[in-house]
């Protein structure tokens, strides 16, 4: 050891008072979720820059090549029973069609193209292609009964099965599909539904907090703001975290508010891409 050292001072050349002033700083960041773990992006129906169509194959595979891990998609069903990855309940915003999704078969949909030249992607190619990621399945209502139940059946038929449910974390609509699919896949992870998300922010934004209904472990979806009061703050998370619970920073669209989520600690970001300087 050195013998110049100065007196009271450690390997780091700190004394006693700076270290815990130190110290200190580092409990009240802790505490303020500052310096938690860098939040998982998860990318909304892909990346969608160079041109690509939402929830096609292409716009998946450019947001893991910007370093997405999860990937958000819409379930519905088909006629004949087969999962497609689809926002809407009809064709025309895509393909200017006025057909239901729904009333369409496998084989017709296959036959489209999207506007970025690919074909509707079906789940089960989906699974095979992203094996290795995680995956935030929003179900929608009109087809999600049905379509959980096939979802079940294609995940008995594989081989990795059980792997591969323990990667989904669900998006539910109402309480009795949420009751179904946590009864169909016990080994699943579940997000807040929008109900209780609406719930559980108003109450916490007008501190109310005690009303929020907030779950521990359960994840929470906040947008950016309401009207034009921002809700990425420490004083807003801190009451899910407080509960043990998750908070979802919905959709921001700006690298500031990206900015905001980070610095507050949201657990997840679910975003249309990447702001490279967050990440």
């Amino acid at each position: 050891m050195s013998a110049d050292r100065s007196a009271g001072t450690n390997i780091l050349g700190y004394n006693e008072a700076q270290v815990r002033l130190r110290a200190t700083e580092i409990i009240i960041l802790l505490a303020s979720g500052i310096l938690m773990s860098k939040p998982i992006w998860i990318s909304h129906r892909g990346v969608r820059d160079s041109g690509f169509t939402e929830n096609s194959l292409s716009a998946f595979q450019l947001a893991v090549s910007q370093g997405f891990t999860w990937l958000e998609t819409d379930l519905r069903l088909t006629r004949d029973k087969e999962i497609v990855l689809f926002h809407d309940k009809n064709l025309k915003r895509l393909f200017a069609k006025d057909l239901q999704v729904s009333s369409c078969t496998r084989e017709e949909l296959e036959k489209l193209k999207y506007p970025c030249g690919q074909g509707v992607l079906f789940l089960d190619k989906f699974m095979l292609e992203f094996a290795q990621l995680r995956w935030v399945f929003d179900v929608k209502i009109e087809t999600a009964q049905a379509a959980l139940a096939s979802l079940r059946q294609l995940l008995n038929q594989s081989n990795n099965g059980l792997e591969f449910e323990k990667k989904i974390s669900f998006l539910l609509w109402s309480k009795e599909d949420d009751e179904l699919a946590r009864r169909l896949f016990p080994n699943a992870q579940f997000f807040a539904r929008d109900d209780e998300c609406w719930r559980a922010g108003l109450a916490v934004l007008f501190g109310l907090s005690f009303l929020a209904g907030i779950k521990g472990n359960k994840s929470y979806a906040l947008p950016p703001r309401l009207k034009r009061i921002p809700l990425f703050g420490l004083r807003i998370f801190r009451a899910y975290h407080k509960k043990n619970a998750r908070v979802i920073a919905y959709l921001p669209s700006r690298a500031e508010d990206a900015q905001a989520a980070v610095e507050a600690g949201a657990d997840y970001i679910l975003a249309d891409r990447l702001f490279l300087d967050h990440c």
